[in-house]
């Protein structure tokens, strides 16, 4: 199937500029989510800093100094007041649970209830297990696949995803006999909505842009397209199309490329294509014309009259319509070459040919059989009709040469014989040799006549003539 070339062009130019534009956009997705990952890696962090600083601070520190005893958050009367401020804390850091657990890994505290007092195992926790060993670590947990923890019964399922933060709880109490070290770990959930909502702005984002960029380069991509090649190229197709680029045989319109080189080489190779196929046809038909015209007269020649006869005997039959032949010869010819020179003799050939072709009907075939004879093929035309016809022609030419002494002396006539088909002749030698009898016959009786053939006349056989005449007119019927 053919293509367009302008979608030849513009489907790898979108593709071109597709697929880098999707390897962008998830480049930057990916980005994206490990910038805010990052980011909210680092708050969380800082929360489960905050949450072990101000739980000395404001809780444990006093009550240790009043009660001098440790703080014990399973308690009842301790743990709303830890709630209190928890939660004002996780509201400004958007963080979801938190759970403090012992260095045994049992949940001293947590946001879900139902997980107080259990004992989380390092060995179902890993990440737990390197926060014992003093380590800050961290994982997305996905909201479809919750982790050991909090999947038990009665916590809260997870609807998104979260950052699941592990960091050491160090003791902060200047006079504690363990200050700075490890006494536990915090645990934090830290929501990461927000990087899903990001990452589905990023690609809404940069999808508007590159759907933009798409418009705007495929609207430029088929503008600069049809000015600079489709426009060109059509005005070369209209160029070559113009029936007004190749006048007689010569190229006088070329080709215009436009301001594009390549199409200008294009257009200056087919503007020189061209010019050497109208020079190869102006040569053919110069070889056709001669090979059919004759070089003297302008007349067909002597072999197209035998191959027009052929096809013209041959349509007759077809269509049952008859055909005349005749057959002319110039009387006087040889006394004008011998008196006024060959020159004249071959001026006289010209005249007659041209009065020859002002005088034959559009449907006639005018030929010059050779030497001073002359031929008309008559299609559709009854022997009745070719004899007034003839009579009108050699009375053309008498009064033209007669009238006119100084030039031509005695002057020029013809002798004209005439032979039809089908009502004498059956094919084209008898036809052939019918009228060479008639003209010869023609030129015998007195010449400047015209003969139609007839089989009855004593005068149109062969017993008329001397052997030598016979012999040389049937060697004119064959063609020789």
């Amino acid at each position: 199937m053919n293509q367009r070339l302008s979608l030849k062009v513009l489907v790898p130019l979108i593709l071109f500029t597709l697929l880098p534009g999707v390897l962008f956009t998830g480049l930057a997705e990916r980005l994206t989510e490990r910038l805010l990952t990052g980011y909210l890696l680092q708050r969380g962090i800082e929360m489960g800093r905050h949450i072990n600083q101000e739980f000395y601070a404001l809780y444990f520190n006093p009550r240790y100094e009043i009660e001098g005893k440790s703080f014990d958050p399973l308690d009842p009367k301790h743990a709303k007041a830890l709630d209190t401020l928890l939660h004002h804390t996780m509201g400004h850091f958007q963080v979801e649970r938190i759970n403090l657990f012992s260095q045994t890994g049992q949940v001293l505290y947590s946001t879900e209830k139902g997980l107080i007092g259990t004992d989380a195992s390092p060995l179902h926790e890993p990440a737990l297990q390197q926060a014992l060993r003093g380590e800050v670590t961290s994982r997305v947990i996905y909201g479809f696949r919750p982790d050991h923890l909090h999947s038990k019964t009665g916590t809260t399922p997870l609807t998104h995803n979260v950052i699941e933060i592990y960091l050491p709880m160090l003791c902060l109490h200047e006079r504690a006999p363990n200050y700075g070290q490890q006494i536990g770990v915090i645990e934090l959930y830290q929501n990461a909505h927000i990087v899903y909502q990001w990452r589905r702005k990023i690609r809404l984002y940069l999808g508007g842009m590159l759907s933009l960029i798409l418009v705007i380069l495929i609207t430029g991509a088929t503008s600069a397209l049809r000015f600079a090649a489709l426009r060109p190229i059509q005005r070369m197709v209209e160029t070559l199309t113009d029936p007004s680029t190749v006048v007689d045989g010569r190229l006088v319109k070329r080709i215009d490329g436009g301001s594009t080189y390549e199409l200008q080489c294009l257009a200056n190779a087919i503007n020189q294509m061209a010019e050497e196929i109208t020079e190869k046809a102006h040569q053919l038909d110069e070889a056709r014309q001669m090979a059919t015209i004759d070089e003297l007269t302008s007349l067909y020649n002597h072999r197209y009259f035998h191959r027009r006869l052929e096809e013209e005997l041959s349509r007759a039959e077809r269509s049952n319509r008859g055909l005349a032949l005749i057959f002319c010869d110039v009387d006087g010819f040889k006394a004008l070459n011998d008196t006024q020179g060959h020159q004249a003799g071959d001026l006289g050939l010209k005249t007659i040919a041209w009065i020859i072709r002002e005088f034959k009907r559009s449907s006639d075939i005018a030929c010059r059989y050779g030497g001073d004879e002359f031929a008309l093929i008559l299609p559709a035309t009854s022997p009745e009709e070719a004899q007034v016809l003839a009579e009108r022609l050699r009375s053309q030419v008498e009064g033209h040469f007669r009238n006119n002494p100084e030039a031509w002396g005695t002057g020029l006539t013809l002798s004209i014989g005439i032979a039809a088909y089908p009502q004498e002749a059956t094919g084209k030698k008898a036809l052939v040799e019918q009228a060479d009898w008639a003209m010869y016959s023609a030129k015998h009786s007195g010449k400047n006549r015209v003969q139609v053939f007839d089989r009855t006349d004593p005068r149109l056989t062969p017993s008329h003539f001397s052997q030598e005449e016979a012999t040389e007119l049937l060697q004119q019927g064959q063609g020789t």
